[in-house]
This record gives C-alpha cells, sequence and structure tokens, in this order.
C-alpha cells in the first residue's frame, strides 16, 4: 500500500529519442561484438503525453507487489520523480517504457537540466552507482502490461 494514500501522478519528464538509453546501448552493442545480431535490436521510440496515465497506473498497482521493491519504494512512490523514454524490441516487435527513478522533490524538470555533469555534459540518464534505493530502473513490457524492476542502486 502507498503511504500516500493515493494515485500518484509523479513529477516526470519524457526524454526525446535523439539521446540514448545507456541500459539498451550496452545491451545492442553487447549483441552486436557477439555476432548474434548486425542491427541494433533495441530501437528508441517516442513516448506520448497520452500515455503518462497509463504509465502511472501500472506503477501505481504494481509497484507494491513487486518482489524486488525495496519497503521505501513501495512506501514512498509519490516522492520519485522518473525519466521516462520509449524503446522498440525488433525481435518481439514490443514497445517497452524505459523507466529512471530519482527520490526526491527536485525531479526533473527540462532536458536541458537532467543530469548534467560538472564540466556542462549533458547526460539525460544518470546512472549511480551508490545512493541506494534513492535511485532505480523499471521497464514497462506495453504488450503483457507488466512492470519489472531491473536495477537498483548500490548501498547508500
Amino acid at each position: 500500500m502507498l503511504s500516500c494514500k493515493r494515485a500518484c501522478v509523479l513529477n516526470n519528464l519524457i526524454v526525446e529519442t535523439k539521446y540514448e538509453i545507456p541500459f539498451y546501448t550496452r545491451q545492442n552493442k553487447s549483441l552486436k561484438e557477439s555476432g548474434k545480431i548486425e542491427n541494433d535490436k533495441f530501437e528508441r521510440v517516442n513516448v506520448n503525453e497520452s500515455e503518462i496515465p497509463y504509465i502511472m497506473e501500472i506503477l501505481n498497482e504494481q509497484i507494491p507487489n513487486i518482489s524486488n521493491a525495496t519497503d521505501r519504494i513501495k512506501n514512498n512512490l509519490c516522492n520519485y520523480s522518473v525519466l521516462i523514454a520509449g524503446i522498440y524490441n525488433r525481435s518481439t516487435k514490443t514497445k517497452s517504457i524505459y523507466l529512471n527513478f530519482s527520490y526526491g522533490p527536485e525531479g526533473y524538470e527540462t532536458e536541458g537540466e537532467v543530469g548534467v555533469d560538472y564540466l556542462g555534459n549533458v547526460k539525460v540518464f544518470p546512472i549511480a552507482r551508490d545512493g541506494g534505493d534513492s535511485y532505480f530502473q523499471a521497464v514497462i513490457n506495453t504488450k503483457t502490461n507488466k512492470l519489472r524492476i531491473i536495477y537498483i542502486n548500490g548501498e547508500a
């Protein structure tokens, strides 16, 4: 049960397809290097503003029941912000929605402000190696309407 006692609409930002998604970029590269594929298996696709209610419904319904979600994630979902991107799997012909979560009120406001490092380089999908469950990544399979958490960061 969510501690906020209501369905959350998280502070969110839809990320344009011009930005790489490190999780899928690494998978494409690994598959190519192994000789399993010649072209990218995963292609970036748009997520539309009209899909936000669908995404929020899936999150609110499924996060409380996901086995690898921590108590903090389950009880404080409303306090997270999320970057949202679309992925198309060419082999399964399925669109997935990639979600990159960050805990805290500052959230993600504009792409120009997302993940700017100390050198001024835009890193739209910040990947933290620590911070515990303040940062996690998840994917919604739009064919099955199932959410799975793919990575929760290491200890804070």
